[in-house]
């Protein structure tokens, strides 16, 4: 009767009619109250002559499904047995894929609850099914390892050996493309949770694989496509599989022409090959009649992300900028890109820029000290291109110049700033993503100028207060808010002339409640932040507690996490009162959100003591304030912080995370010092992970497992990498006493010396002179000979240092070179390292200073008058005690 009832139920759901399936919903959840709702639920799958139509067996095996996750212990173990024959019977008796589909998946839910061992059924058929004669049979057999295997892979892990060996027969089976689709898909489930046993098999398999993949795309493209994320796994989880056969693999690539990552080929000698394919796909035009997805006008200013076959072949060039060595990269690429913007076909340029324009992050040191100039030239006469396509080229290019080639490219203002202006200024308006690219240039270029920008500053100001005042476009005046927010990084107290109409044009903007404009509304709250953190305390304070209290409230109101996310001004006179407002609760979904959230967290900390009064709400923080011994809570946070960013260099594969982790213990170290090495094991811990980097032993700098001993052989984020972790030696070293660190020191040296030779690049040449320390005179005296400044900068100052150590010097000859040198004519900021020299010349050779001082009393006067004024507190305290001493020398 159960049966019955519920086929009929089911029945009422397919039918188009509200009414009757709101009835049959009603009906449903009464139904599933009754515990006889399982067996029914399976007689509606089993039962043909009850359920004779696909849409009842089909929903009847959803409905199981959903009742097994959520209540598989409320129900009986008679009924578990049932269910787990019912099912299985089910399977093999269905003919249509789609209830088989539903079916799988609920065996799949199931295998979460009852592991293989207890479910010997399930092997048996899996065995049977898999290895048939009938075609058929071994696609629905496949279909239900597949999903089995996919919802819990561990369990099966005793059969991984039998499971490749039979997988590995299935993908010969080339007539049969479901099941090679099937099997794919069970491959890429194990291969995380394959071992060492499993090694062999899998590199055997990688052949037939690949062949097995060339069919599948034949049968259906969109299948291949899920199924060649196998290779996105195993070059994440077991890389060594795929070395072997790299070359297949991207001889594989190039004939399908996917997004991939290709960071060995070098060694194979593809390189060449690849760019070849990828450069037909890149300069390609597009059909008659219609625009490349970039191109394309789209009225909201909003186009999406594409993976065009253009765009995954600039990605392509991109991965290679990040993982490869410039030179290498360079040799074969240039003549490709100068052909191109070479060219008459204007898809042709626009390739060539596109090019450049992805270089900039991974090849950003080899642009900037080898082609700058050259590079700047053509994208600027890209600007004035006859082809509005090439023109939007060249704009990305330079606003990808902007972001990645500072602070070099900011020294072709007085070229750049005009023509960016010019070009601003003729634009139409009504083309709104050839507008967006405009200001992107713009914004990127003009946020890095710093004081340069106070030329440009009126006729940019103009620009952008007519853009909010005189256009309807939203996205235009987002854009032109935006903008502001990037002049002001670049302008600073500069702005103070305009702030008053920028603020009454963004309070329009910030309280705004139609859903049109929350765009705009998020972009103005941006702005403000910017606003607030550089337009001055005196300037911005009288607006600070209404815009906290905006702020506050619009996190209350408005569930949006974009608009969530800005920066909270710290202002110590009027945020105290809000403090009680500011939510230590981070736990909603938006990773972006809580990253915002605890950055404003640290900045109100920073800025504002009165945050102190509301820490209690954390126990470790609540240390700070109630222990009697004051170092104590700080113990037990570095106890937690350092493990982890030791664990996190230790395992963590992405590049860019692991600088981050760097960057921040080298911070720690420096605030701590030697409290950070208080645990008898740290120093330890620390000088191997930093060691580790610099051997190229970590996950994110995994290689296949190749050495790569050649130093000029490394991509720069590789070298960037290295820099992070080098510049903790120097302050673990005086952090910590000197024969502890000494082992250690002899253990990181050559790694570092290895770095100053000619023929590595200009960062790892800085890198190695800026750190180096005893025994390497010879090693900086080259370095202040070397043709680079940045070179010759740090070696000078690595001599500096061990002269600063070395004791006893030659006054006589120091003091008359040092003074013929002053004024400083640039970096005046290393105005304090020059005055405390003369200080401590003062203080420890008084009788050089008396016999040079009728030569040198008006040189100093002088130079004190001049610099007065321009010199921070620190510097001109120096420079009092400098006079001080001086003074007291004469009197002597």
């Amino acid at each position: 009767k159960m049966t019955e009832e519920l086929e009929q139920i089911l029945s009422q759901l397919t039918q188009p009619d509200n009414a009757i399936i709101q009835q049959a919903t009603a009906q449903l959840k009464q139904a599933f109250k009754d515990p006889a709702i399982i067996p029914g639920l399976c007689n509606a799958n089993l039962c043909k002559h009850l359920a004779s139509n696909m849409q009842i067996r089909q929903s009847a095996a959803v409905m199981l499904r959903l009742r097994v996750k959520k209540h598989w212990k409320k129900i009986s173990p008679n009924d578990r047995e049932s269910l787990k024959a019912v099912v299985l019977q089910a399977f093999m008796q269905e003919t249509e894929h789609t209830v088989q589909h539903s079916l799988s998946q609920l065996c799949a839910v199931m295998v979460k609850h009852e592991t293989p061992d207890h479910w010997p059924a399930l092997l048996q058929l899996l065995t049977q099914s898999t290895k048939s004669g009938n075609p058929h049979d071994r696609q629905v057999g496949l279909l239900l390892l597949n999903k089995v295997i996919e919802s819990n892979p561990e369990p099966f892990k005793p059969h991984y050996c039998q499971l490749l060996q039979l997988l590995r027969s299935v993908l010969e089976d080339h007539n049969n493309p479901t099941a090679l689709y099937y099997c794919i898909l069970t491959l890429t489930a194990i291969t995380a949770f394959t071992g060492t046993e499993e090694m062999h098999l899998m590199r055997s398999i990688l052949p037939n694989l690949i062949v097995a993949l060339k069919c599948l795309i034949k049968a259906d493209e969109n299948q291949a496509s899920e199924a060649m994320e196998v290779f996105n796994e195993l070059m994440e989880s077991e890389v060594s599989i795929i070395v072997p056969h790299v070359a297949d693999i991207v001889r594989f690539f190039l004939e399908v022409r996917p997004e991939c990552v290709i960071s060995t080929v070098l060694k194979q000698k593809l390189l060449n090959p690849i760019l070849q394919a990828i450069f037909p796909v890149l300069t390609a035009a597009p059909a008659p009649g219609e625009q490349d997805p970039e191109d394309e006008e789209d009225n909201s200013g909003d186009g999406t992300d594409n993976e065009s076959p253009k765009h995954c072949a600039a990605q392509i060039i991109d991965t290679m900028a990040l993982h490869m060595p410039p030179e290498k990269l360079f040799q074969q690429l240039m003549p490709l890109t100068q052909t191109c913007l070479a060219s008459e076909n204007p898809y042709q340029r626009k390739g060539g820029l596109m090019c450049l324009a992805v270089l900039a992050e991974g090849c950003a040191d080899h642009i900037r000290t080898k082609m700058l100039k050259s590079v700047l030239q053509t994208v600027c006469q890209s600007l004035s291109d006859s082809s509005e396509v090439v023109r939007s080229a060249g704009l990305f290019a330079l606003g990808q110049f902007s972001e990645h080639l500072q602070p070099e490219v900011s020294t072709y203002c007085s070229e750049l700033m005009p023509l960016l202006l010019g070009y601003l200024s003729s634009l139409n308006q009504a083309k709104i993503g050839h507008v967006t690219k405009a200001f992107y240039a713009l914004e990127n270029f003009m946020e890095n100028l710093g004081a340069d920008i106070e030329p440009y500053l009126p006729t940019l100001m103009e620009t952008m207060l007519s853009a909010l005042n005189n256009t309807d476009n939203l996205k235009i005046k987002e854009l032109a808010v935006s903008a502001i927010g990037a002049i002001a990084n670049a302008a600073k107290e500069l702005l103070v002339p305009y702030f008053t109409p920028v603020i009454e044009s963004l309070k329009g903007f910030l309280t705004t409640t139609t859903e049109e404009m929350r765009s705009l509304q998020t972009q103005s709250l941006d702005t403000l932040s910017v606003l607030a953190r550089t337009i001055g305390k005196d300037v911005f304070s009288p607006l600070a507690a209404e815009c906290v209290q905006l702020g506050l409230n619009l996190t209350d109101t408005i569930d949006d996490p974009d608009l969530r996310r800005f920066h909270v001004h710290p202002n110590t006179h009027t945020e105290t009162p809000m403090c009680p407002s500011l939510s230590f609760s981070v736990e909603n979904a938006y990773i972006d959100e809580k990253e915002d959230a605890c950055e404003a967290l640290g900045e109100i900390a920073f800025n504002d003591s009165a945050l102190l009064l509301f820490i209690h709400f954390n126990f470790l923080l609540r240390c700070f304030c109630t222990s009697f011994v004051p170092h104590s809570a700080l113990l037990k946070l570095l106890d937690i912080v350092v493990p982890c960013f030791l664990e996190t260099v230790r395992t963590e594969p992405e590049r860019h995370v692991v600088m981050g982790v760097l960057e921040s213990m080298n911070s720690v170290i420096k605030s701590c010092k030697e409290v950070v090495f208080k645990n008898p094991s740290r120093l330890k811990e620390i000088s191997h992970a930093i060691r580790d980097v610099l051997k190229k032993k970590t996950p994110c700098q995994d290689s296949g497992g190749d050495e790569v001993d050649d130093e000029d052989q490394q991509a720069e984020y590789d070298a960037m990498l290295q820099e992070f972790a080098g510049e903790g030696i120097p302050l673990v070293a005086a952090s910590v006493p000197a024969d502890n660190f000494f082992p250690f020191l002899n253990d990181l040296l050559p790694f570092i010396m290895n770095k100053a030779k000619s023929s590595c690049t200009v960062a790892d040449r800085s890198f190695s002179v800026g750190r180096l320390s005893n025994r390497l005179l010879p090693v900086l005296v080259a370095g202040a000979k070397d043709s680079d400044p940045e070179v010759r900068n740090n070696s000078v100052f690595g001599l500096g240092c061990l002269a600063q150590a070395a004791g006893p010097i030659c006054c006589k000859n120091v003091l008359p070179a040092l003074v013929a040198r002053l004024p400083l004519k640039e970096d005046q900021e290393e105005n304090n390292t020059v005055f405390s020299c003369l200080a401590m010349l003062y203080t420890h050779s008084p009788a050089l200073v008396q016999s040079k001082a009728h030569l040198h009393l008006f040189i100093f006067e002088d130079e004190f008058r001049s610099l007065w004024s321009k010199l921070v507190i620190n510097c001109r305290n120096w420079m009092l005690h400098s006079k001080v001493c001086f003074l007291k020398f004469m009197l002597c």
